[in-house]
């Protein structure tokens, strides 16, 4: 968590940084003939653009400071950025003036949107926002450019647009460029032992040969059947080594109850007959209280129960159309990673 905090605030303080530092001037940024763009659109697409690269540094390899020492598509941090949120400002005017063209308008339900967001995006941000010459307007512009894009897109390409992509021709693509592949993945050891690490792998292999041979001749469809066998295989045997666990943990611990119960035994025999009436009288409540806890266990027992029943109901009517199956854009390989032996 301390880590998750520590990323939180080297972005905010870096996307201060490089707003404050790429455009001062808060009025605009861009003019063509009649069109201005305001400057908070600028800063705003860097400022969203250095968020997201700065979260994909830190989950794809742990980078949590020195962003502007690191590289994005080959260009120096601060350079992408600044030419990304030009690049990106650019295609504003560009977008809102086809949207013009098109004779497209807006709707009442995607304005409705569009301020919802906004609103949102200000309640949570728009001191930020204003402290870097962002004002709300230039958020809405953002976020009206975005639809705009949608409804462009759709003009197009959407059912009845004039460049309609119909599902035939997107089935064809797939089928033309994607390949959709079932495994059963076995992973090699990771024992730093070296003699464990190997003779973890044989057994791995062993298993490997045992459900190929399982799968000889087996038609795609039916090769689910092979996979839940190895995923039924994998459940058992974690099972039994959980239960093997529980059992050696009972064990010890059974082992250090009855010593300590000799050791009690031992040093209380002298004043046991002392505290036998005390004992009787505890005896009624004891059982009281046991017959308690019973009823509160087998009530909550029930309402998990409950829970779970409804979790699986709803998880089978949303069921899988493609159980256990990937898809590769096998069309965009190029021959070198076609001929590799990975997968």
């Amino acid at each position: 968590m301390a880590k998750l905090k520590k990323f939180a605030a080297a972005c905010t303080a870096a996307a201060m940084c490089a707003a404050m530092t790429g455009c001062s001037d808060t009025s605009y940024v861009i003019s063509t003939n009649d069109d201005k763009v305001n400057a908070g659109v600028y800063i705003y697409n860097m400022i969203s653009e250095m968020s997201y690269q700065m979260t994909m540094m830190y989950y794809m390899n742990g980078v949590t400071e020195d962003y502007f020492n690191q590289q994005v598509e080959g260009q120096d941090f601060a350079d992408y950025m600044s030419d990304y949120a030009l690049k990106t400002t650019k295609e504003y005017l560009a977008v809102v003036k086809q949207f013009d063209e098109l004779g497209l308008k807006l709707t009442d339900d995607e304005k409705s949107d569009i301020s919802d967001a906004v609103n949102e995006a200000w309640e949570s941000n728009g001191d930020f926002y204003e402290s870097e010459g962002i004002s709300k307007a230039s958020v809405k512009l953002a976020q009206q450019e975005a639809q705009m894009k949608t409804d462009i897109f759709n003009y197009f390409y959407d059912e009845g647009g004039v460049e309609e992509v119909k599902n035939s021709d997107i089935e064809t693509y797939l089928n033309d460029n994607y390949i959709r592949y079932k495994q059963i993945s076995i992973a090699k050891s990771t024992e730093e032992d070296e003699s464990t690490a190997t003779a973890a792998d044989k057994e791995s292999e062993e298993l490997r040969d045992e459900y190929l041979a399982k799968a000889e001749g087996v038609s795609f469809e039916d090769f689910d059947t092979v996979i839940q066998e190895y995923n039924d295989y994998v459940a058992a045997q974690t099972a039994a080594a959980d239960s093997s666990s529980v059992a050696e943990t009972d064990s010890t611990a059974a082992t250090d109850s009855t010593t300590s119960t000799a050791d009690s035994v031992s040093d209380d025999t002298s004043s046991s007959s002392d505290d036998t009436s005390a004992a009787s009288d505890d005896t009624s409540s004891v059982a009281e209280s046991e017959s308690t806890a019973d009823s509160t266990t087998s009530s909550t027992e029930t309402d998990s129960t409950s829970d779970s029943s409804s979790t699986d109901s709803d998880s089978s009517s949303e069921a899988d159309k493609y159980p256990n199956e990937t898809m590769t854009n096998y069309g965009t390989m190029d021959d070198d990673t076609k001929d590799t032996n990975s997968g």
